[in-house]
């Protein structure tokens, strides 16, 4: 090879070597194929986020078509999955204890009480309002129990719900001693009250009986329907010398039916915005007997204040029509009943009313959708206290403020007073503002001041009283 070429070729040699490098350098960093060149990396990126959601929301759209059956030969890649199954034919019932204990002190006046067919005035005290132990449980996958006693007066223990329950695919099956399926309040547990007791209308309904309950919940738990069948061992005809107490000896046989739904429910706050309505009835055979109600004036370690007998009826039916809601800290609660009496007359008794209450703390009452009723409030904060340098440290736990106006009317042909502490023929109004001091979901401190109206049409007289109760609350 001539000399005067040789820098020539180790030229083409290192032209030949750094072309490719450079060339691979340049084109990944140049932008693909039909991208614009303005387009920055970042954008790639999220283009490239974007259809993988689209991807992923597909994906959802056919689990949600066919949750049970996914096939490889669907685009999504997913295997088909067999349902899990849990043996539970050696499973045995767990025990659960709980309890309750409630301590009211009540104190009050009245204005012309005694000039009423009740003929006394009222009368200071304090009681263990109520005092329960019991236990619950579940086992065998389908099938759960509840027993609970109430000792507060320790010379008459009271069965109040004692139950076995089973899951069936239609609904659950309850059978035992338990709650009529009649409203709102009927429905909730007195350790979630705003107020100390229901209103006196509720009185005009037995609380629980011995009975067989189906219910269930329906369109996605929107709504709730029950209907059953019981025997009524706590409102009947009176007997001689029962005093004050309630007669269980009745014997009156019922067909209940309830169903509930929620017209608007706030799924991402848990019911803090909501909206409960429904409607109950009882239809009940009075076997040709005369027929008691009675009501309190919603303070519950006093007589009553209205009382009537109905003379032999043949039969008799209770209508409710119910109403809740939360629009955040705020609630509002309202239940109407009717009660047509078929005696001579065709009587009617009926009344209602409505509360509202507002938590200063920003909770809300919480609303189980399987019982179509309110439920445990939970403070933000309990209460607590620790003294510590340089000074004191507390929480406030949750504050209520709770009103409630209820209006009753036994005030009817065909209706005869009870007499004494039974209460009189008449109409009455009660007024309740109440305030609630939450220590925990467990404790609680109460304060309510009733005042309640009355107008006695068997005598054409009208009192009044005041009444003041504390009630210390515990559960667990």
């Amino acid at each position: 090879m001539p000399r005067g070429y040789g820098w020539s070729l180790w030229v083409l040699a290192w032209v030949g070597f750094f072309t490719p490098v450079l060339a691979q350098q340049y084109y990944s960093q140049a932008p693909s194929p039909g991208t614009p060149p303005s387009v920055s990396p970042y954008d790639l990126l999220r283009a490239r986020l974007e259809a993988q959601e689209r991807e992923l929301q597909r994906l959802r759209q056919l689990i949600e078509q066919n949750p049970e059956v996914w096939t490889t030969g669907q685009s999504s890649g997913l295997q088909a999955q067999e349902p899990k199954r849990t043996d539970t034919h050696e499973e045995k019932f767990s025990i659960k204890p709980f309890g309750r204990i409630q301590y009211d002190v009540t104190f009050g006046t009245d204005q012309r009480l005694r000039n009423t067919t009740i003929g006394r005035d009222f009368v200071n005290g304090q009681e263990f309002r109520r005092a329960r132990i019991g236990m619950q449980g579940k086992g065998y996958g389908i099938f759960s129990y509840k027993l609970e006693i109430d000792f507060r007066d320790p010379n008459d223990l009271v069965i109040t719900d004692v139950y076995m329950q089973a899951q069936l695919p239609i609904g659950y099956l309850r059978i035992g001693h338990f709650k009529h399926p009649m409203s709102v309040e009927h429905l909730q547990s007195s350790k979630h009250f705003s107020l100390l007791e229901r209103s006196a209308a509720s009185d005009t309904i037995p609380i629980r009986g011995l009975g067989v309950l189906l219910g269930d919940t329906w369109a996605g738990e929107r709504g709730t329907w029950a209907i059953g069948t019981f025997y009524d061992d706590l409102l009947q005809s009176p007997a001689p010398g029962d005093g004050d107490a309630d007669n269980r000896d009745a014997g009156f046989q019922s067909l209940d039916a309830r169903v509930t739904y929620l017209p608007w429910y706030d799924e991402a706050t848990q019911g803090r915005y909501m909206m409960h309505i429904g409607a109950a009835m009882r239809l009940v055979d009075a076997n040709g007997q005369s027929v008691r109600f009675r009501a309190r004036p919603e303070v519950h370690d006093t007589f009553r204040f209205l009382g009537v007998t109905t003379g032999p009826a043949s039969s008799y039916q209770q209508y409710v029509l119910e109403w809740g809601g939360n629009f955040g800290p705020l609630s509002f609660q309202s239940d109407w009943y009717l009660t047509q009496v078929d005696n001579a007359s065709k009587s009617f008794l009926y009344g209602g009313y409505f509360q509202v209450s507002y938590f200063l703390t920003g909770e809300h009452r919480s609303y189980d959708r399987k019982q179509a009723t309110f439920v445990r409030v939970y403070p933000y904060e309990n209460f607590w206290w620790v003294d510590a340098a340089p000074g004191c440290r507390w929480g406030w736990g949750a504050w209520e403020l709770a009103f409630r106006w209820s209006y009753l009317d036994m005030n009817d042909l065909g209706l005869a007073p009870a007499g004494g502490s039974n209460g009189t023929l008449g109409v009455m109004h009660n007024y309740t503002v109440g305030v609630v001091w939450y220590w925990t979901p467990y404790m609680r401190l109460m304060f309510n001041w009733v005042h309640s109206n009355l107008r006695d049409s068997f005598l054409g007289t009208t009192a009044s009283a005041d009444m003041f109760v504390t009630r210390m609350h515990l559960n667990w």
